[in-house]
């Protein structure tokens, strides 16, 4: 019986040990890396030639033409490039806002860049970007801009255009000409 019991003992002692060892292991391996957040469903379009027309409340009407788009449908939001966009008041001549880049954020910001020129009205706005705040009725031009008319040409930093009434007001660093050429 002796033997059976050695031979017992043996068969736990080494048991033992084989679950000593597996858990040594199994706590001193690196832990594993978390798993990946799941990705939220995107659904990302691409096309040319798009045309999106929009009216707001008080009857303005929008339209925005790009040569080709890249837009995600879940964010309202989209890159735009040969741009063109028309804002039109009701008994107002349009406001016309023309670059070679812009991005739509939430579906009611529109940031123009690549060289933005803004029309209305005979007069005309050059600068680096411009953006339409469609909650605001404005269209918002930061950095230097150069502001030309029938016999007027202004250079200054920064253009606001509301909408409705039509005012346009040009700040800091303001060089004017009237009836002439340029300053």
């Amino acid at each position: 019986m002796t033997g059976a019991r050695t031979a017992t003992i043996g068969w736990v002692a080494a048991a033992l040990a084989v679950g000593a060892v597996g858990g040594w292991i199994l706590l001193h391996r690196p832990a594993a890396p978390p798993p990946e957040p799941a990705k939220e469903q995107r659904t990302v379009s691409e096309g040319e030639g798009i045309e999106v027309v929009g009216q707001e409340p008080g009857g303005r009407v929008w339209t925005l033409r790009a040569d080709r788009v890249r837009g995600v449908e879940e964010e309202a939001s989209g890159e735009l490039m040969g741009v063109t966009a028309e804002i039109r008041d009701p008994g107002q001549r349009p406001v016309r806002i023309e670059s070679g880049r812009a991005r739509v954020a939430g579906g009611r910001t529109v940031t123009f860049t690549g060289g933005v020129v803004i029309r209305w009205a005979g007069h005309e706005v050059r600068g680096a970007s411009a953006r339409y705040e469609r909650d605001r009725g404005r269209v918002v031009s930061p950095g230097r801009v150069v502001w030309t008319g029938p016999g007027l040409r202004v250079e200054g930093q920064g253009l606001i255009v509301e909408l409705e009434p039509r005012v346009a007001r040009l700040s800091g660093g303001v060089r004017a000409r009237v009836g002439g050429r340029g300053p």
